[in-house]
């Protein structure tokens, strides 16, 4: 049993070639990319620095919970001794 693949109609064999595209679509198309490709990156850079800057906030507030803490038994055992 052969599979006969269907031949590429004429309006898709008319997509793969990008010198028969009128000049609006190419300038269309090649902003919709570089939107994309900016989105993309951005959208990286955002993440990236807003999870740097909450694991730099995190620590700090352990920190400071970790010194409160130490200070009170610090000073609970002043009082008891």
């Amino acid at each position: 049993m052969s599979t006969t693949h269907p031949r590429p109609t004429r309006a898709r064999s008319a997509l793969l070639h990008l010198n028969d595209w009128p000049l609006g679509l190419k300038v269309q198309t090649l902003s919709i990319g570089v939107a994309v490709a900016l989105a993309l990156g951005l959208s990286t850079i955002a993440y990236l620095t807003a999870s740097d800057a909450l694991q730099a906030q995190a620590e700090s507030s352990l920190r400071a919970d970790g010194l409160l803490t130490v200070k009170g038994v610090d000073a609970w055992n002043a009082a008891q001794l």
